[in-house]
């Protein structure tokens, strides 16, 4: 009984020297991590329909590549108004972590690449590129939030990047009309605080606690084994008629608001990184059925066949990614993020493409003003 008492008593010694290490540590940093926000995940995500995982406004957001900032219009980049300025040419940026850059860290992504590029480009004309991409979004996404928050914005131009998020949908069981059979699985939950279990309610209020349980979870989700089952090739792409359908809805509210539209072929290194990163981010999204790199690349292309009929349907321009950057070595950190060269290349794709419209478009101002 005595062993038990002295066992007990070192336990609470142990967890109280282990909270006043913490919030002693806190203290002297500055600043205090919100780590219960960021166990049940509202420190990064937004609780709105079909707008998950889009960061709050203000503050930062950890991401592969390092914490990085988002403005008071939940997107990375610098500060923007909600008001387009005056004589603006705005650029709005739709995709997922291939868009929002995620293994870049703070001031590292090519939409805001391509603005710094724009602006010195037209040097005398005002310029904004806004990245509303997200981790983690698909097309969906993108088209929703254009429709309820990306057209308040008025911009001139949108560029939309989206194939793997969406080519993914296919490997998640059957395909629903709104992707439910992904986006409506646990982890894709938007208001995750929903599934904190018993003790996070009873003990949330110790930053101990917080600490140890978030480095538990972090430690059990990179060992965690992934049952990989082959995909059956004959089940085609399933999903493929709601990509086409997501895309030319985008373009249909585009024209409708007069916004030019520029959709990019996403670019590529399956082959270099499959088996090291795709198949360990499927299965953490509880996929379990996955094709062959062969034919995942076959699939891939195909997703961007259909961003390119898309293009041709509604007169939109291509920008192809895919032929610049695909199966180019160094500039990849996965089968489709880019490094900080990678990116930057990958802003050059779309500087080349907006430049002459961007530059007729300041042209016809000028002649009006005269």
């Amino acid at each position: 009984m005595r062993r038990v008492i002295l066992a007990a008593a070192g336990g609470l010694i142990a967890c109280l020297f282990l909270e006043t290490g913490i919030r002693g540590f806190d203290r002297l940093r500055g600043s205090s991590t919100d780590r219960m926000r960021l166990l049940h995940g509202s420190a990064t995500k937004v609780p709105r329909l079909f707008c998950q995982f889009r960061p709050p406004p203000g503050g930062t957001i950890p991401s592969p590549g390092g914490p990085v900032a988002i403005n008071s219009l939940g997107m990375r980049g610098r500060e923007a108004s909600r008001e387009k300025p005056p004589g603006t040419f705005r650029v709005l940026c739709l995709g997922g972590s291939t868009t929002f850059d995620a293994f870049n860290g703070a001031g590292v992504h090519w939409p805001g690449i391509l603005e710094e590029k724009l602006r010195s480009q037209f040097p005398n004309r005002p310029i904004e590129v806004l990245n509303a991409g997200v981790n983690g979004w698909c097309s969906a996404h993108s088209l929703a939030y254009l429709a309820f928050d990306g057209i308040a914005l008025s911009p001139d131009a949108v560029i939309v990047y989206h194939n793997v998020n969406d080519l993914s949908v296919n490997f998640h069981g059957e395909p629903e009309p709104d992707y439910a059979n992904k986006y409506g699985l646990p982890e894709w939950d938007p208001r995750p605080e929903r599934h904190m279990n018993g003790t996070d309610r009873l003990l949330g209020w110790s930053e101990g606690y917080l600490w140890v349980r978030l480095k538990l979870r972090h430690l059990l989700s990179r060992g965690r084994p992934v049952e990989v089952k082959p995909y059956d090739p004959a089940r085609g792409l399933p999903a493929a008629p709601q990509f086409r359908r997501n895309l030319d809805s985008i373009c249909a509210i585009a024209r409708a608001c007069g916004i030019e539209v520029y959709l990019g072929l996403q670019a590529q290194d399956i082959a270099r990184h499959f088996d090291g990163t795709l198949v360990t981010q499927l299965g953490l999204g509880n996929s379990v059925i996955v094709p062959s790199a062969e034919k995942y690349l076959e699939y891939q292309k195909r997703y961007n066949e259909i961003v390119r009929e898309t293009g041709a349907r509604w007169e939109a321009d291509i920008v192809d990614a895919d032929r610049a950057l695909s199966e180019r070595e160094g500039i990849f950190v996965d089968t489709c993020h880019t490094n900080a060269q990678g990116s930057a290349e990958l802003a050059e794709v779309f500087r080349a493409a907006l430049a002459p419209k961007i530059a007729a478009r300041f042209a016809r101002t000028a002649s009006i003003g005269r």
